[in-house]
């Protein structure tokens, strides 16, 4: 999977400061839980007939002409499917940076995973994940400014892909 975003809205839901252990060293570590609304398109972006498995057209609703609404199937399917779903796939070396005010806070070498998928009526879906970061005491402080705050991100894949 090769998840990316170019400047979208997100909000910063939650920053867990860990420490993990590496060989006798101590390094800080985050976890850091971030919400996306975005169209249904972006399921193409975990599997091709997702979008299709989780939304329908209701041409008794619109007729046969979508040409000026957002999605071609805005319609979720299963109103009694517990939600959200997860997705297990792994993200691993990419980069994050979260624009808010002044310079980015950029994160390298992040993992990016536990994926929940919410999909809502009219064609849009909440995604949630959370991204494993190893920030410097700077970027904590500026992290934890940022919880419960909308924020822009930008995400970028590793170049071999970083598939987990």
């Amino acid at each position: 999977m090769k998840l990316t975003f170019q400047d979208s809205k997100a909000i910063v839901a939650h920053v867990n400061a860990r420490a993990e252990q590496h060989g006798e060293e101590q390094e800080p570590a985050a976890d850091i839980k971030l919400i996306l609304n975005l169209p249904s398109e972006r399921l193409n972006d975990f599997h091709p007939e997702l979008k299709g498995m989780l939304y329908f057209k209701d041409t008794a609703r619109e007729g046969e002409d979508l040409a000026d609404k957002g999605t071609d199937a805005p319609h979720f399917r299963f109103q009694k499917l517990a939600l959200p779903l997860k997705w297990t796939d792994e993200m691993v070396g990419a980069t994050l940076k979260i624009h808010r005010s002044g310079k980015p806070l950029t994160l390298k070498d992040v993992k990016v995973n536990n994926f929940s998928i919410k999909p809502m009526e009219g064609g849009t879906l909440e995604l949630t994940l959370r991204v494993q970061a190893h920030p410097n005491e700077e970027q904590f402080g500026k992290l934890s400014t940022m919880i419960k705050n909308e924020v822009r991100i930008s995400l970028e894949p590793a170049e071999d892909g970083g598939v987990g």
